[in-house]
């Protein structure tokens, strides 16, 4: 019997958390196309459709507007994030949150492993008891490869096989 398995070959089952796990090795986590986050006016924030991973986990960001509670007295602060638990019967939301002080996001960069949580910030504002202010998106984007070459030196890039440039 062997002491190991080879989970990606013809007539075995792959599963999602090992597609996952190999795709957490290869990408970081964030938004890769769409959700431009506008404010809306009042107590709303507009989230354009979209893209992104989450530790290895692709996943779809419907057009919608969130509805931001205002606060009751004074200025505070807000955040929208995205939010992946795993061991949750719905394991990925999307929470918008109002606090005089904000909830500290997990990354457990071993979420995979340990049915964990982690979590993308997607922007921040100030909360009035009117309206919204200091809209500043945060998330991070998620680029393909040959984008990262052409941040690398500024210029179109030919990696070789050995991976030298």
């Amino acid at each position: 019997m062997a002491n190991i398995t080879m989970i990606q070959m013809d007539e075995q089952n792959v599963t999602a958390k090992n597609d996952r796990i190999l795709y957490d090795t290869a990408h970081t986590n964030g938004i890769i196309k769409g959700c431009t986050i506008t404010y809306s006016g009042g107590n709303t924030i507009h989230i354009t459709e979209g893209y992104g991973i989450v530790k290895g986990s692709l996943f779809a960001i419907e057009d919608h507007d969130e509805t931001i509670t205002l606060s009751d007295l004074g200025t505070k602060k807000g955040q929208i994030y995205v939010h992946l638990d795993l061991s949750a019967a719905e394991p990925l939301t999307i929470v918008n949150e109002t606090a005089a002080t904000l909830t500290v996001l997990e990354q457990d960069e071993d979420a995979n492993f340990t049915n964990g949580v982690y979590d993308i910030q997607l922007c921040t504002f100030d909360v009035g008891t009117t309206t919204l202010d200091n809209l500043v998106v945060t998330y991070p984007l998620v680029l393909g490869a040959s984008q990262l070459a052409m941040d690398f030196v500024g210029k179109r890039t030919h990696f070789n096989s050995d991976g030298s440039i």
